[in-house]
């Protein structure tokens, strides 16, 4: 005999810390997937504030603001007969917890704690140890509540990052024998400071996904499924067994095959675009200005910014190109950043920094001729500073370029190219940021697809020092710092890996063997850790942005390092392996 139920999963349009308004929209949501016959209506984790209010959740007016609109709204779909599932903080004694409220027949009907990040604590423990919970009236839930044993459910969320959708789609398949599966991420409405979330909501039952949203979505998405629980349960085929990751990989960053890269570039472009979008939005930014150089990095952040543009709905020159040549701008890279921002449609602008810096110089009493940090620096700075005065002249923000590579080396200037009101690229290393732009080159009409081949053929320079007598960039990073495809190898097996210098260097040289003699990988490796601890107060302040790989610098919520720590230990571990 079948015994069918429609269910529905939903990502509402939230605003972070609005109850009333998110209560709104959860509501909307669920009128419409009950209209269509649905019994159950999910929603993501702390729906009713979202999830990235950070440490707003320790405030007792918000923790109280959302329960009362979670009873606020099981008394308003009381008559239905539906059941809603909804995220909210909860305060149990001196506890935090996120938990999903199964509201039902006009009450809560119990509360289900998850394993919220912090503040929150754990919920394994409270679903472990039971008991009650007192509502305002004195009502005691249960708590754990129980929901029904058919269904799975996996309402914890966790920001985009490339390959997490995927991830979810299989454990939807392998979860899902015998069982309904429900998967609600929260949407691209919650806040980007550090992650992006892409709003994908799963339903799937016996092996098979029924209904999945559409990612990254700027409108509320409901998915539908109906689904029969006498069907018997599927023998679902055994997972191959995870392939353990190639330590010995030259390019952890990046995808192996074509068609993963495709979706590995697809994906993170979709991170960085939809964040600024958000940003954007929320600031009430009404344009996006970035000082594009022709190089790599500018590049990919010029592109996302056309991208964010593109889902606001906003014309093309509401992203202000500034093109600024200074003392070792060479006239390859100032021609490609004029092509790529006339094929964007670009607000394209010209600033000359030369006559400013040499001014400046005699202001502080610098010899123009010295061409030192104090050369280089204060170029950098002035660029950030007619970045920022056109921002502020044009109701705008100021859009970042520097790398995950660069964040992590410190090759930056200090309140120069350091600086910026969102930055698109921190997550990005910086072998990736050229197969993404490769990636948007194989996609692009004729005349941007030569800019951006041409930028991605020319070398890695801040060109901050004159050009030789032919034209030539008298600066190559690569030169200087060594191979960056050296250090975010390094990057990879220090933060993803945690491993040791000798275990770091020890794979290095079996990774690039023919590639690289020992000597530079250990003068690298070296100058690696030199960097990497002496830069952190760079990173203490960094601008926002999201993560969009495995690896993260932010301070707010990915790497905690203080400014002051010493590389000594790990120089040390490098000298005494070389003996």
């Amino acid at each position: 005999m079948s015994h069918s139920i429609r269910i529905a999963a939903a990502v509402p349009v939230i605003r972070v810390a609005d109850v009333a308004f998110n209560a709104g929209s959860i509501a909307e949501c669920a009128r419409s997937a009950v209209r269509d016959g649905a019994g159950i209506v999910f929603f993501p984790e702390l729906s009713l504030t979202g999830c990235t209010c950070g440490d707003l959740f320790r405030l007792k007016f918000l923790t109280d603001a959302a329960l009362e609109a979670a009873l606020k709204l099981a008394r308003e779909f009381a008559e239905t007969g539906a059941t809603l599932v909804v995220g909210l903080p909860v305060r149990r004694g001196e506890d935090l917890l996120s938990c999903a409220a199964v509201l039902e027949n006009g009450g809560i009907a119990g509360l289900i704690p998850l394993d919220g990040q912090p503040p929150f604590r754990s919920g394994r423990s409270e679903r472990e140890n039971g008991g009650t919970f007192a509502l305002p009236d004195g009502t005691a839930v249960p708590f754990p509540g129980g929901f029904r044993n058919d269904f799975i459910l996996d309402l914890a969320s966790s920001p985009a990052e490339a390959g997490r959708a995927g991830e979810r789609r299989k454990s939807a398949k392998r979860s899902s024998a015998g069982k309904v599966f429900v998967c609600v991420q929260p949407g691209c409405c919650e806040s980007t400071t550090d992650a992006v979330y892409d709003g994908q909501a799963i339903i799937a039952h016996n092996g098979k996904i029924l209904a999945e949203t559409a990612r990254f979505s700027r409108k509320s998405e409901i998915i539908r499924a109906e689904i029969d629980l006498s069907e018997p349960a599927a023998a679902l085929p055994a997972e191959p067994a995870e392939k353990a990751a190639d330590r010995l990989d030259p390019a952890p960053f990046l995808s192996k095959t074509a068609e993963e890269r495709e979706d590995l570039c697809a994906e993170i472009f979709a991170i960085q675009s939809s964040g600024l979008a958000r940003r954007l939005e929320s600031s009430g930014a009404q344009k996006a200005v970035v000082g594009i150089s022709g190089g790599l990095d500018s590049t990919l952040a010029l592109l996302a910014a056309a991208e964010s543009l593109k889902k606001l709905g906003r014309t093309p020159d509401s992203l202000i190109a500034v093109t600024m040549p200074g003392f070792g701008t060479t006239g390859r890279t100032k021609s490609n950043a004029e092509k790529m921002a006339e094929e964007l449609g670009c607000d394209l602008r010209k600033i000359d920094i030369r006559a400013a810096c040499l001014q400046h110089f005699q202001d502080i009493g610098h010899d123009r001729n010295v061409l030192d940090v104090t050369y280089e620096n204060a170029q950098a700075r002035e660029r950030t500073q007619i970045l920022m005065d056109v921002a502020n002249r044009e109701r705008g923000l100021v859009v970042g370029t520097g790398d995950l590579s660069e964040i992590a080396l410190g090759w930056c200037t200090f309140n120069g190219d350091h600086i910026s009101m969102y930055n698109v690229n921190c997550g990005v290393p910086k072998t990736l940021i050229r197969v993404i732009v490769s990636w948007y080159a194989d996609h692009a009409g004729e005349r941007l697809k030569n800019a951006l081949r041409d930028v991605l053929a020319t070398p890695v320079s801040p060109e901050l020092l004159p050009a030789d007598p032919s034209g030539k960039i008298a600066q190559e990073t690569e030169s200087i710092l060594g191979a960056y495809e050296l250090h975010d190898f390094y990057l990879w097996h220090f933060i993803r890996l945690g491993e040791s210098p000798e275990q770091i260097r020890s794979a290095a040289k079996q990774a690039f063997a023919g590639s690289y003699p020992d000597g530079e990988i250990d003068r690298t490796l070296q100058l690696f850790f030199k960097r990497f601890f002496t830069q952190q107060f760079k990173r203490s302040c960094c601008a926002d942005g999201p993560h969009a790989t495995a690896v993260s610098l932010s301070p707010r919520t990915d790497w905690h390092m203080p400014s002051d720590a010493s590389a000594e230990l790990w120089l040390s571990a490098l000298e005494a392996g070389s003996k």
